[in-house]
């Protein structure tokens, strides 16, 4: 199996509702690139790199770590276009079932698709915490449950995109 040189034939088509679904976690990864590249450019002192359990700022780093926060939001956010557009590369604890192969894969990218937009705003938010602890903003808290939720949006999609294929599947 060859991996870049994949056929036209093994690319999932998209709908209208995937390509807005592209367009939304394509803006809001752009967002995070340019939040990242300006956080870089203002910060003096250094930023929280790694926070505790009671979600304090327990290490600290060079202002450059906005940048690998960036970095690895658009990493990400390309992978998973990738995934989303030949779907044999998703991998999900479920049979693919020959006659509803094309129905299974159609609705495994879109969910993924949606992953990647909670996975957008979960990087908004840790960029917007960075900064809110490195600034003593008074919004760090609404930037902490944004992150708390996204971790909880993309844990309950993943269990919902398993449940549902399989179902899907079985029909």
């Amino acid at each position: 199996m060859k991996f870049f040189s994949r056929s036209r034939e093994e690319r999932m088509p998209c709908s209208v509702a995937d390509k807005a679904l592209d367009a939304v976690s394509g803006g809001l990864t752009a967002v995070i690139a340019i939040l990242s590249v300006v956080f870089w450019q203002v910060s003096e002192d250094a930023m929280p790199i790694h926070f505790n359990a009671a979600g304090q700022a327990d290490a600290w780093g060079e202002p450059f770590h906005y940048l690998i926060i960036g970095g690895i939001s658009v990493l990400i956010w390309m992978i998973g276009m990738y995934g989303a557009r030949y779907p044999q590369y998703v991998n999900l604890p479920v049979a693919i079932r020959p006659g509803r192969a094309t129905v299974q894969n159609r609705m495994k990218c879109r969910y993924l698709r949606i992953i990647l937009i909670v996975l957008s705003v979960l990087f908004v938010c840790l960029l917007l915490k960075c900064r809110a602890v490195q600034t003593d903003a008074a919004w760090e808290t609404v930037a902490s449950s944004g992150f708390f939720a996204s971790l909880v949006a993309v844990l309950l999609l993943t269990v919902a995109a398993t449940v549902h294929v399989n179902r899907i599947g079985r029909r």
